[in-house]
C-alpha cells in the first residue's frame, strides 16, 4: 500500500497556507498524518529508479498551489512531507497574519533537525514551505549536502493577477486561513527568483494536473 505522511514543522516564510482541514490533519507529528492510498504497481512505477534519497523544497508565492503540489508529491514518492500550516496550527500560530522572526528562526531549526532525521533514515522528505529567500533555500541545500541525499527546488509560479483573484476569492468562502495584505506585500517584496538554480517549474493554473505532476515525478527520479 503507498502512503505519505505529513510531519508538523514549521519552516521559515510567510507560508504557504493549505485549507485548515488539510493542515490540521498533518498536525499530530511524525508519528500521524494522512494516508494518500494508490495502487501497488503505480508505485513501483513511481519509486523505480529513485536509489538516492531526495529532499525536495517548495517554492513559490502565496496562493500559489504549493501545499497542494507538496502533498501530490509525498504521495507518489511515499515521502515524508514537513509542513509549514500544521505547526502553525498546532503552536497557534498563523503565518499569514505575520509572525516575529525569532520565531521563524527557531521552527526553522526545528524543520532542519526533523528532516535530517528522517534523510538519513532513508526517507524522501518533501518540505512545505515558501523557499522565499536565497540563503534559506542554500540552507537546505547544504541539509542534504550533510545528510548525503540529493536536493531538488520545485518551483510553482503564479502571475499577480491570479495572485490577487484567489486572495480575494479566499475571503469570500475562507477555505483557507487569509493573508493579510501586509504580509502579502512583504512576501512579494522579499521573494527572491530562484530562475538560476535549476528549478523543476510547475504553473500555479496546473498544480492538480496529472501530467505535469508526474512530470516533476520523472524529473525527482533524474536527481536520485
Amino acid at each position: 500500500m503507498h502512503r505519505c505522511r505529513t510531519t508538523a514543522v514549521l519552516a521559515y516564510g510567510t507560508g504557504a497556507q493549505s485549507d485548515p482541514q488539510a493542515a490540521r490533519a498533518g498536525a499530530g507529528g511524525a508519528g500521524g498524518g494522512e494516508r494518500c492510498v494508490r495502487g501497488a504497481s503505480e508505485e513501483v512505477d513511481i519509486l523505480a529508479g529513485m536509489a538516492r534519497v531526495v529532499l525536495t523544497l517548495m517554492c513559490g508565492l502565496s496562493f500559489s498551489g504549493k501545499s497542494t503540489v507538496a502533498r501530490e508529491l509525498a504521495g507518489r514518492l511515499d515521502a515524508e512531507l514537513i509542513s509549514l500550516d500544521a505547526i502553525n496550527l498546532e503552536r497557534g500560530l498563523d503565518g499569514g497574519q505575520g509572525i516575529p522572526v525569532d520565531e521563524w528562526a527557531k521552527t526553522n531549526r526545528i524543520a532542519h533537525g526533523r528532516a535530517t532525521t528522517l534523510l538519513r533514515a532513508g526517507r524522501h522528505v518533501v518540505i512545505d514551505d515558501t523557499g522565499s529567500p536565497r540563503f534559506i533555500r542554500d540552507e537546505w541545500r547544504a541539509a542534504a549536502s550533510r545528510a548525503g541525499t540529493a536536493f531538488a527546488l520545485v518551483w510553482v509560479q503564479i502571475d499577480p493577477e491570479l495572485q490577487r483573484e484567489r486572495v480575494r476569492a479566499n475571503r469570500s468562502d475562507l477555505s483557507r486561513h487569509d493573508v493579510v495584505d501586509a504580509v502579502l506585500a512583504e512576501h512579494t517584496a522579499g521573494f527572491e527568483n530562484p530562475i538560476d538554480e535549476d528549478p523543476i517549474i510547475i504553473d500555479a493554473r496546473h498544480t492538480t494536473s496529472e501530467q505535469d505532476l508526474n512530470d516533476i515525478v520523472t524529473k525527482l527520479r533524474t536527481k536520485s
